[in-house]
């Protein structure tokens, strides 16, 4: 299940497509939080939906609203040794990132998520659990981010730190 969450998680902050709706409906079945903004985005076209994650997460006339990459968080700039680490870190445990195929940076917020699922369905729970200490204490700046610009990701962002701080509780 808890593959299933940061799954979930890692395709509704990839770019919107058509899944996006049938994904948030999923996700807010495991996180109840997200129950009412259902009802509300079910009644949105992707293309508002799309429209929204280019106005917080792409490069416009006024910058970026909200930097949806970990170096960023850690060292105000992208693409910095930040993302070395995580492409070491994946690559210790078995993982590469296809960068003609996915054409986001490693660090992505998505792609992070995504490899945790990646760790929790192969059963690397201590992977997992490292990686989440390591490389997502940043999702709370970004959150603090968000809570200004986007009820979407934010209350999306908060699912991400409650599950992650479950996970790091439990006993593996």
């Amino acid at each position: 299940m808890k593959a299933k969450m940061f799954s979930l998680l890692a395709d509704l902050y990839s770019y919107p497509d058509d899944s996006f709706i049938d994904s948030f409906r999923e996700i807010s079945t495991l996180c109840p939080s997200l129950k009412k903004l259902y009802s509300t985005l079910s009644n949105l076209s992707l293309d508002e939906i799309v429209s929204h994650y280019i106005a917080t997460f792409d490069v416009n006339r006024n910058g970026v609203k909200c930097v949806p990459y970990e170096s960023y968080w850690y060292d105000r700039r992208l693409m910095s040794n930040r993302v070395v680490d995580v492409v070491d870190f994946y690559s210790k445990c078995g993982y590469t990132v296809n960068q003609d195929e996915i054409k986001l940076p490693p660090d992505h917020i998505s792609i992070e998520l995504a490899f945790i699922s990646l760790l929790l369905e192969a059963n690397q729970l201590k992977e997992a659990k490292l990686f989440c200490k390591i490389h997502l204490s940043w999702v709370e700046k970004f959150m603090t981010c968000l809570k200004n610009e986007s009820v979407l990701y934010y209350e999306l962002a908060q699912c991400i730190i409650k599950q992650t701080s479950e996970f790091l509780k439990e006993d593996t």
